[in-house]
């Protein structure tokens, strides 16, 4: 009887967006569990910073830069992988961006980025990890989003972006399931990233009087409870479940 179904000693788990957030501490709690991280960003000093976190662990980590919405970038990552690991067993698509503004003033260069980094790198780096999972029988966790679910004013692009992410994961569920690949996504809420603490600067607000008072909890999420949930969906533990989305929000929209 398999007694850890958490352990991921002897995987490979390609972490993108593992520079801060959400990704840093998923690369930081895959290594906890045993696993072997390749962690990309295109903030260099960030990816230092998690590296030297993981070593600290004596885990072993191989960073790459990467921006997941240029194809080329993407290709030159995974060789670099194959390289260091030759293999893969988990791909954890947690780059992302966002920026607010009404539809009727949304600049498109804007836009595009926005798509091209949430929606369009998921599709990237899926699509180049597929080689090497159907091998291992491994598994695809997206970071989606709350926005994914519904929609909020001033994050068209955002929203447009995630919703695409939870349709393009049960169609990976779809395509990939027969070789043994599953593929799952998260929907965090308000957690503490850096991400949503910029959102409220520069929309002027705090993050209690927009998130907190709304929150059945009254609180706002930590990165670490979003990595535990991506961690569980990639393990043996969640081995049958694919082609769904996690709802991480604290209850936020219990009533949608």
């Amino acid at each position: 009887m398999e007694t850890n179904l958490l352990d991921f000693s002897g995987k490979v788990v390609w972490v993108t967006g593992a520079a801060s957030g959400i990704g840093r501490a998923t690369a930081l709690r895959f290594a906890a569990n045993g696993a072997q991280v390749f962690a990309t960003d295109v903030n260099e000093a960030g990816l230092e910073e998690v590296a030297a976190r993981i070593l600290e662990g004596r885990q072993r980590v191989v960073t790459a830069l990467c921006d997941v919405s240029e194809s080329a970038q993407v290709a030159h990552a995974v060789k670099t992988l194959t390289g260091e690991y030759g293999k893969l067993d988990v791909l954890a698509n947690c780059a992302g961006i966002a920026a607010g503004a009404p539809i009727a003033a949304h600049d498109e260069a804007l836009w595009s980025k926005i798509l091209r980094v949430n929606l369009d790198g998921t599709f990237l780096c899926s699509k180049a990890a597929v080689p090497l999972l159907t091998k291992s029988a491994g598994a695809i966790v997206n970071v989606a989003s709350i926005e994914g679910l519904g929609g909020e004013k001033l994050l068209g692009a955002y929203c447009a972006s995630k919703h695409g992410v939870i349709g393009l994961t049960k169609v990976l569920a779809k395509e990939l399931g027969a070789s043994g690949v599953r593929c799952n996504a998260v929907c965090p809420g308000a957690i503490n990233t850096p991400m949503l603490r910029q959102g409220a600067e520069k929309m002027n607000e705090t993050l209690e009087s927009v998130i907190v008072k709304k929150t059945p909890l009254r609180r706002i999420g930590d990165p670490d409870e979003v990595a535990r949930v991506i961690v569980f969906l990639a393990s043996k533990q969640a081995s049958f479940i694919t082609g769904t989305t996690l709802t991480i929000d604290g209850g936020l929209t219990a009533g949608y």
